[in-house]
């Protein structure tokens, strides 16, 4: 689930309903995104046995790498709580990059 701004982080994991929740959020540098971060932990406390976690997508990251870490969370069994970032924060993609491989 991607979050806008001004979403309630908390309300939304509150009310969410399955054995996982994955959120999106856009890199940023204010405070709802600080906010967010901190939430996170606590949260996936709160709501266990559900798994709660979160990617951030900077500036370049590719709406594919996007959704592969998504799904990497949304399968790990026993991953909760974490904070998994897709690109690079405050980086305007100008174009294909060398610094990333595949492996």
């Amino acid at each position: 689930m991607r979050l806008a701004a001004g979403d309630d982080i908390v309300a939304i994991v509150r009310t969410a309903t399955g054995e996982c929740i994955t959120l999106v959020h856009e890199d940023g540098d204010s405070l709802a995104h600080a906010l967010t971060l901190a939430a996170i932990a606590p949260l996936a406390i709160e709501r266990a046995p559900m798994r709660v976690n979160l990617v951030v997508a900077g500036d370049d990251a590719d709406p594919a790498d996007v959704a592969a870490a998504v799904a990497f969370l949304d399968g790990a069994c026993s991953t909760t709580g974490q904070i998994v970032r897709v690109g690079q924060p405050g980086v305007r993609s100008q174009g294909p990059s060398c610094s990333s491989t595949n492996a």
